[in-house]
């Protein structure tokens, strides 16, 4: 049986073969892979996580953040014609959050918190006779803080 000039035995073949080429054509047309160079937006007491979204999905950004970083924050941000980056930077700037981009996804997280100081003191001793022992090399684990003990035993 011929259809067209076609055998039917290659039928099948062409047919998957046009159906592949118009899906690729059609997926890139349906789902870009870029998003769009240049954002506009205007929020005046909006929601900072209503923002958020709303950028994801009218450009087509992933952006990564923990629910409890935007509760309850409002933002008035202004932004047109900029980039991805500069939209970030002014709906979180006055917010205490800071942005990094991940491959191509862009992660929302609250500054590093300072690390606290802390005062360690203390007699190194040996177990079984109490005695003290001077100069003993002592360091915290996981840490590259340490010390060596005085004469007396004692680090600080």
């Amino acid at each position: 049986m011929t259809i067209r000039g076609i055998r039917s035995t290659n039928f099948p073949l062409l047919t998957t073969g046009l159906f592949l080429s118009l899906f690729i054509v059609f997926s890139n047309t349906v789902f870009p892979q870029t998003h769009s160079d240049s954002l506009s937006f205007n929020y005046k007491n909006s929601p900072l996580k209503s923002a958020l979204n709303s950028l994801i999905h009218q450009h087509h950004i992933v952006v990564v953040y923990q629910d409890r970083h935007l509760k309850d924050k409002q933002t008035s941000a202004r932004c047109s014609g900029c980039t991805t980056e500069e939209a970030l930077d002014t709906l979180l700037a006055e917010h205490n959050l800071n942005w990094e981009k991940v491959g191509n996804q862009y992660i929302i997280s609250t500054p590093d918190s300072k690390e606290e100081m802390y005062t360690i003191h203390g007699y190194v001793r040996d177990y079984i006779s109490g005695e003290s022992i001077p100069y003993a090399n002592v360091f915290f684990m996981n840490t590259s803080t340490g010390g060596v003990t005085n004469q007396n035993g004692y680090f600080l």
